[in-house]
């Protein structure tokens, strides 16, 4: 009988030889277009599959489309924040099974000491018996040790429950109780433990199969270069730069950053500034108010735009902003608090000379030199009549 051989997995067999320096394409696998440009790449590569296969035999058709098949496989991956979220869920879970088991140990501990206080050298013995003491002395987040206390519990009610009862202390469904609720922390702890290795492996997985989609992709970008060498036109679509350029395109742009409060002293952290209004000029509808950590997003076409920056109690500040097609724009603005205005000294009254005919010398020369201290501001007023 013939040895049956396994079909060997995408990009096993494209892989450049160790004697030759392996060629990836320097793509950006943060940027939400990735999956856009990576499905562009193999489309071109389906148009053009004849004269590829031409130069070398693996173009294939159906290898193409085992590629475009493997990219919407890894692409269906949950991403990180998805696995993060649930991975938090399920230890939430687990925490609330926890404090439902202290709470029975809780009972039991005071059943153990109730039943024990005429024989008090027996309740420490007990307490270790029944796994109490071990667990009064495991982490917060040792959930072995809560599994090890349900156990151990379980197999002391067994020889110890009658008396317990009998003493008045615990019902006779306390073990049954126990056993159920025990049964429910182990199943949220396997749930918990499987979903922390999940997203591990989830993590592991979703980069080795970009690893995989770049390496091929750069790969084939090699091969189209050198089959259309001498036809520009047809060359660009398996040029990086052009299938980025390619699926931004189609992607909307954004204006993102963050406001603080400026000029920042050296050696201080900026003061984030929550509530400014940023707005782009011309375009309706294209504003948004930050938030507490100063950040704002605008989604925008790309091109060049005034946007202006204004808040209560702060100089407005406006820039001009030029937004590439699918690329965001990081603009980071410090505002500065409107200058109070300085208070306007007043002048000093005249004082009015009395009539000529009631007036004397000495009189007159004194009037005339308060008017002469007033003009010059050298005259303080007092506030006395």
């Amino acid at each position: 009988m013939a040895k049956k051989t396994t079909a060997p997995a995408p990009f096993a067999t494209q892989l450049a030889p160790k004697s030759r320096k392996e060629t990836k394409a320097n793509i950006p696998t943060a940027q939400r277009y990735f999956w856009d440009y990576a499905e562009l790449s193999w489309k071109y590569a389906k148009d053009y599959q004849e004269q590829l296969a031409a130069r070398r035999p693996l173009f294939t058709t159906e290898y193409i489309e085992e590629q475009l098949a493997y990219i919407a496989t890894v692409k269906a991956m949950p991403t990180r924040q998805v696995r993060s979220a649930k991975s938090k869920k399920s230890r939430i879970s687990l925490s609330a099974h926890r404090q439902v088991i202290l709470s029975e140990a809780d009972l039991l501990e005071s059943a153990i000491r109730f039943t024990y206080k005429d024989q008090q050298p027996l309740t420490p013995a007990e307490l270790e018996e029944s796994g109490i003491t071990a667990l009064r002395a495991a982490t917060s987040r040792d959930w072995a040790a809560v599994s090890v206390f349900i156990t151990t519990a379980d197999i002391y009610l067994a020889g110890h429950l009658q008396e317990l009862v009998d003493a008045g202390a615990i019902p006779p469904t306390f073990a049954l109780d126990l056993k159920t609720k025990g049964n429910a922390f182990n199943t949220a702890k396997t749930e918990f433990t499987d979903g922390k290795q999940s997203a591990k492996d989830g993590t592991d997985a979703l980069a080795e199969g970009i690893r995989q989609i770049k390496t091929a992709i750069g790969n084939m970008q090699k091969t189209g270069k050198i089959v259309f060498e001498f036809e520009p036109e047809t060359r660009k679509l398996f040029t990086e730069k052009y299938l980025l350029d390619a699926v931004r395109s189609h992607h909307p742009a954004r204006i993102v950053g963050r406001t603080e409060l400026g000029p920042v002293v050296q050696g201080m952290k900026p003061k984030p500034l929550a509530g400014i209004l940023v707005e782009v000029l011309g375009e309706p509808g294209k504003t948004a108010i930050t938030d507490p950590s100063g950040r704002y997003k605008i989604p925008i076409a790309g091109g060049e735009y005034p946007v202006r920056y204004s808040g209560e109690g702060m100089a407005p500040v406006q820039i001009k902003v030029t937004v590439k097609p699918g690329v965001d724009r990081r603009i980071n603005v410090a505002l500065e608090p409107v200058p109070e205005e300085e208070p306007t000294a007043t002048p000093l009254p005249k004082i009015a000379a009395p009539p000529p005919h009631v007036m004397d010398e000495a009189l007159s020369n004194a009037i005339h030199q308060l008017n002469r201290e007033a003009e010059n501001g050298a005259l303080v007023a007092t506030g006395a009549e």
